[in-house]
């Protein structure tokens, strides 16, 4: 990226926007079979059990949160029945760096239990399994139709072929 500005710095500002190309190219490239090996995120909720102690354990989970890059929209406080307070969270169950934050909350004392669902993941799976099956027929479908026109093709070409008497 620095070398961009060098060679625009230069005077070479046809040689800067070709540079800027390529390096948008690889980026974009880099991401895509980032995304193809790795895979998607398939979320799942968690539950984060702990002791208010004054609200300094909120603003230690706060501070663990965004240290990970866990976005505010994805966690929301509330207080228990018991004084206990309740952090509950959305998060990749899928990619070990995006989950790595749950271990460092499991380890804060004032955290009595952390409780993992799989809901949004399990919804998501089943609704691509769903579609693959449904992409899946429609390409059978396809080829029954391939099949069958190249058949009755065959047909008259064998009946236009054959002699008549």
């Amino acid at each position: 990226m620095a070398a961009t500005g060098m060679v625009v710095g230069a005077g070479y500002a046809g040689t800067g926007i070709a540079l800027s190309l390529l390096i948008l190219t690889v980026v974009t490239y880099i991401a895509a079979l980032k995304r193809q090996y790795i895979g998607p995120c398939s979320y799942a909720n968690c539950v984060v059990r702990f002791t208010s102690n004054g609200g300094k354990t909120a603003v230690l989970l706060n501070e663990i949160l965004d240290e990970y890059y866990v976005p505010a929209r994805d966690r929301r406080v509330s207080s228990t029945e018991n004084g206990e307070e309740e952090l509950q969270l959305r998060y990749c169950r899928i990619h070990r760096h995006h989950r790595e934050f749950l271990v460092r909350l499991a380890e804060l004392s004032e955290v009595n239990a952390t409780i993992r669902g799989r809901v949004e993941s399990e919804v998501a799976e089943r609704k691509a399994v769903i579609a693959n099956l449904r992409s899946h027929a429609k390409r059978k479908v396809a080829w029954r139709h391939l099949i069958n026109l190249a058949r009755s093709i065959n047909n008259e070409a064998m009946a236009l072929a054959a002699p008549t008497h």
